[in-house]
């Protein structure tokens, strides 16, 4: 399982299945029951949370027959936005990852009406009860869509986010390091990655902005740890979605399935192909 958390834009402050079952589980998640489409099926669903009174609206890139995997549970992809981003607004990755074997799921986390996310004050503290928010939505997903997709991982997901989702991504795995498979952040600035050699970790980076002081891992920690920290040249912090460049999107899927290929994460691809589709106008 994959999570993804997105980041927010606001410049410089950073705001923005064996294999029958994997073919049961395509027919299952095909709209009508029919035979699957090479295509990736997408929906969306409204999850209520009563423990908290809160909606957590998702949206759906399902696997097709032919990109499910071989043996043993399909992988899941979480996927959390940004602050100020739609969490459908990172389609290009999601669909990378769904042509893959993935069941990707992207949570929304931020609602009308909730409170901004602070930009004064010590960050890691103002900002604390936001990924711990969060990091509840990503576990309570994970528990209510485990039962209507009984075939895939969600012991182990796989947490990708950007920016403040990259911070929630960070959060939920200080506090469950043995959960995720691994964990793809772009460009999140301000929650401290752990120092943990579990789960693997993969930090792209853009080039406009510095992440804070004690966020990334030291050179000596890196190797030591075996954490990745991929500096993506010319990257922009607000242009990690669908409405950036197309050579940025591209370099940010094949550096995401070359990882994962690396711990044998998903499938490869039925297009024998990394580079995203266009993007849809926003």
């Amino acid at each position: 399982m994959v999570w993804i958390a997105a980041g927010q834009r606001s410049g410089s402050d950073g705001i923005l299945m064996p294999r029958l079952l994997c073919l049961l589980a395509v027919v299952f998640l095909s709209p009508a029951g029919l035979a699957a489409e090479p295509a990736i099926q997408e929906e969306d669903v409204a999850l209520h949370d009563p423990a908290r009174n809160r909606d957590v609206p998702v949206h759906l890139y399902k696997p097709s027959a032919e990109d499910c995997c071989e043996e043993g549970l399909g992988p899941v992809a979480l996927l959390s936005h940004g602050y100020g981003v739609g969490h459908r607004e990172y389609s290009f990755l999601a669909r990378a990852l769904a042509a893959r074997g993935f069941l990707v799921v992207a949570v929304q986390h931020d609602l009308p009406g909730d409170a901004p996310i602070p930009r004064e004050g010590n960050v890691q503290e103002v900002r604390s009860p936001w990924w711990k928010r969060g990091s509840e939505n990503l576990l309570f997903v994970r528990a209510q869509l485990r039962e209507r997709y009984p075939v895939f991982d969600w012991e182990h997901p796989v947490l990708v986010g950007h920016s403040n989702g990259g911070d929630i991504s960070m959060w939920l795995t200080r506090d469950h390091p043995s959960m995720p498979a691994a964990v793809i952040t772009l460009d999140h600035r301000r929650m401290p990655v752990p120092r943990v050699a579990r789960p693997p970790m993969l930090l792209l980076r853009g080039s406009d902005f510095p992440a804070d002081p004690g966020v990334l891992p030291s050179e000596e920690e890196q190797k030591a740890l075996g954490i990745e920290v991929a500096p993506l040249a010319g990257a922009r912090h607000d242009d990690m979605l669908d409405a950036g460049p197309e050579p940025l999107k591209r370099a940010i899927v094949e550096r995401t399935i070359e990882f994962l290929a690396k711990l044998k994460l998903g499938t490869a691809a039925s297009s024998g192909s990394p580079t995203p589709a266009a993007s849809p106008a926003r």
